[in-house]
Order: structure tokens, then sequence, then C-alpha cells
């Protein structure tokens, strides 16, 4: 019931709001028509102005987008002749290493076998008794997969006088055995 009368007072409002908007004479009727003409035509000029900028600025965001796009495919085919040229002279090195490896690939595999028969003599020798972690050096030459560094040749050299010269001596010095009964 309260809400049929809030609708008729509410329809009365309109009505009487409408009738307030709405021209009397044909003159007031002309008038209205003309003034809503106009402003419709503004609205449209507007419409169209706002569209010709949106146009043109979608037509520069465009030409940015394809002067973008030149310059990166510029630079990517810069960058394309840049990594075949390193191609190039990285298969040059490679083959200028392989070569010069020749006889170090040769002497890589000497030095194996002299730390394999080294590594045998230090591990059977009563002078590693004395002298303890020298096999370590050895070992690690032994095993290697990689060319011997000028530091590693050396200390297999000085591990091979050592034993040597160790070996000629006869010294007495202090350690821990283990009898033939385990004690």
């Amino acid at each position: 019931m309260k809400i049929t009368i809030l609708l008729l007072l509410a329809l009365c409002i309109a009505t009487n709001v409408q009738a307030a908007d709405e021209p009397q004479t044909l003159d007031q009727l002309l008038e209205q028509v003309l003034n809503e003409r106009l402003l419709e035509k503004k609205e449209n000029i507007e419409r169209e102005k706002r569209f010709k900028q949106d146009h043109d600025k979608q037509q520069e965001m465009l030409q940015d987008a394809k002067s973008l796009l030149e310059a990166e495919e510029k630079r990517s085919e810069a960058l394309r002749s840049i990594y075949e040229q390193n191609e190039r002279e990285i298969n040059a090195k490679d083959v200028e290493l392989n070569q010069k490896m020749g006889s170090l690939g040769e002497l890589h595999g000497i030095v194996r076998q002299v730390a394999n028969d080294m590594d045998a003599i230090i591990d059977t020798s009563l002078v590693s008794a004395q002298i303890g972690n020298r096999d370590d050096i050895i070992d690690k030459l032994a095993d290697s997969r990689a060319l011997p560094n000028i530091d590693q040749l050396a200390n297999l050299w000085h591990v091979a006088l050592e034993e040597m010269v160790e070996a000629g001596k006869v010294t007495t010095f202090p350690a821990r055995i283990i009898t033939s009964e385990g004690k």
C-alpha cells in the first residue's frame, strides 16, 4: 500500500517536471528543437575531434612501433653478423688449439703413466712411513682427465726426487707400528 502511494507521488512529480520542460507554443517548440540540434551538432563535432585525435595518436603509435621494429631488425641483423663472425673465430681457434694440443695430449698420457708408476712406488715405500701425504698429489695427476699445469708437473718432479734421495738414506724416526700379532 505504501509502495503504491510512493509510486503515484513519483509519477505526479515527474509529470509536473515534464510539463515544465515542454514548450507551450509552436515558437517555443521550434526554438527548443533548434537548440537541441545545435547541442547535438556540438557534441558530434567534439566526438569527431576526439576520434580524429585518437586516430592520429594511433597512427603515430603505429609509426613509432614500425620504426622501433625496423631498428630492432637492423640491430638483430648486426648481432647475427657479429655472432657468425665470433663462431668462425671460435672454430678457427679450436682448430689451432687441437693442432697445438697434439704434443700436449701425448705429454698428458706420459704424465699420467709416470704418476701411476710413482704412485705404486710411493705406496710401497718405507719413506712414505716417515713422510706422509706424498701420494695425494700423485693420485690427482694419475686420475686427472685434464692437462697438468706447470705446478703439478713440478710437484711430480719434486716427489720423484724426494723419493730417490730419501730412499738412499738410512734414518731412524719414531712411528707407530703394528706387530704380526696385531698389536
